[in-house]
């Protein structure tokens, strides 16, 4: 039986798009969704703690062959106002599952990005606030998942974990966690559903 519900940050509470939009106007990528995935692998040890940003959004502008000004890189990837929009429904979702699921969060954050989202108010509504960061794992890795199988006292199947990006997702079902991909509000609600949850 599912007793807690794990949500990722940006690309599933919050609305990614206003950041990566300011990312492809300077990367032009082809593909959006593999240059998402590309810079999450290239932010991996910035979640960790490990770096800083400007370097590692240098490193990445110089391995793409694209050329930035230092001043932009020094901003670029830091969440401003615009960038913090929920979701359509998501918030809704959240206060519905509370009153039956315990509820959690693991994030692939850096500490520029979690003051930002300490000023939303958000982690009231969640039992458990994992931040990468903080504790020096990320979702590339299965240790993270461990680590909250461990915080909530749980059987990976009593978990349900709902992330945006396809390998974050597969992480977690690989030790028994339910992942969910998220595409949209109502394929989550359906993805929810089919798992005997209450929505």
């Amino acid at each position: 039986m599912i007793k807690a519900i794990v949500f990722d940050i940006g690309g599933v509470i919050l609305d990614a798009h206003a950041l990566i939009e300011d990312l492809q106007k300077w990367f032009k990528p082809k593909d959006n969704l593999i240059f998402w995935e590309e810079l999450n692998l290239k932010l991996a040890p910035l979640c960790k703690g490990e770096g800083t940003l400007h370097k590692t959004m240098t490193e990445f502008a110089k391995e793409k062959n694209i050329k930035i000004p230092d001043s932009v890189l020094k901003e670029l990837f830091l969440i401003e106002k615009k960038h913090l929009k929920f979701n359509n429904g998501v918030i809704e979702l959240i206060k519905s599952l509370k009153e039956n699921y315990r509820l959690g969060i693991i994030s692939n954050t850096i500490e520029e990005h979690a003051i930002e989202l300490r000023k939303l108010e958000l982690f009231e509504y969640f039992e458990l606030v994992i931040l990468s960061h903080e504790i020096k794992m990320s979702k590339h890795e299965l240790d993270i998942f461990q680590h909250l199988i461990k915080e909530m006292d749980l059987k990976p199947n009593e978990i349900v974990f709902i992330d945006d990006v396809q390998k974050y997702a597969d992480n977690a079902s690989s030790i028994g966690i339910h992942g969910i991909c998220y595409k949209n509000i109502d394929q989550l609600k359906i993805d929810l559903v089919n798992l005997g949850l209450n929505v």
